[in-house]
């Protein structure tokens, strides 16, 4: 980490000086071999991020890795870019990521295959944002495209990708 890395963490986050160093090597070493980060992005999560390194790895990060790798079905490859592109995912809790996900299947109507393509590409959309909010806006374009007429340019799209682009998993995504 770079020196102004390392300030950076230590003022968000300066029970960091706590831990020894080999248990910031401990939670490096997994995010490098077990999440396949390189190591630019383990100082870029470990800055973002620093309480991460207070973690256990066998009972916080292990768990979690496992969470999005096999039972949301991120893959290795998925789980890997949410981690580096969303590293406060590490204070997320387990049931909470669990309950969001069910919330995209379940309310939004969103397909698994959909809904991991939109938890990789926009992590703190998708584990972030307001239920509400999201509902709201959903509501909001499908009124929107309820009441657009039908002109020339609509009737030229095929169906199929009207009622791809109108589908609830869609318009959320693009809201993401």
């Amino acid at each position: 980490m770079s020196a102004e890395q390392v300030s950076f963490a230590i003022g968000r986050f300066p029970k960091i000086l706590d831990y020894s160093p080999e248990k910031i090597a401990g939670c490096f070493e997994f995010l490098r071999s077990t999440c396949a980060l390189t190591e630019e992005e383990c100082r870029r999560v470990i800055a973002a991020t620093p309480q991460v390194v207070g973690l256990s790895v066998e009972e916080n990060m292990a768990p979690k890795h496992r969470l999005l790798v096999h039972e949301l079905g991120l893959g290795e490859d998925g789980a890997r870019e949410v981690i580096a592109c969303f590293p406060n995912l590490w204070t997320v809790a387990n049931d909470n990521i669990r309950a969001r996900f069910t919330f995209f299947l379940e309310t939004v109507g969103c397909s698994r295959e959909d809904l991991t393509a939109m938890l990789a590409s926009h992590p703190h959309g998708v584990l972030s944002l307001s239920t509400d909010n999201i509902l709201e806006s959903m509501n909001f374009i499908e009124n929107v495209f309820a009441t657009l007429p039908a002109d020339d340019t609509q009737r030229r799209r095929s169906e199929e990708h009207t009622s791809e682009l109108q589908s609830p998993c869609n318009l959320v995504c693009r809201l993401l």
